[in-house]
């Protein structure tokens, strides 16, 4: 299973497969989203099965990355 969570700071990704991990700052999530999006679509899709869950997970982060970081409201 691969996992992509963002840190209790809200400044950093954990991104874990089953034999590795990376973790990187949260400034660089687009172009890792980019990057496995590139090799999730090459040669025709030929990669899908194997990325797609990478990026699945980089986008949800994203989603949790923007929910932390919304800027507060002010009255």
């Amino acid at each position: 299973m691969l996992t992509a969570t963002v840190t209790a700071d809200g400044q950093h990704i954990h991104l874990r497969g089953r034999k590795w991990a990376e973790t990187f700052h949260a400034s660089q999530l687009p172009c890792k989203i980019a990057f496995y999006e590139s090799l999730r679509d090459r040669r025709a899709g030929e990669f899908a099965e194997t990325y797609a869950p990478t990026v699945k997970a980089l986008l949800r982060a994203q989603k949790t990355y923007q929910i932390l970081n919304k800027p507060k409201e002010t009255t």
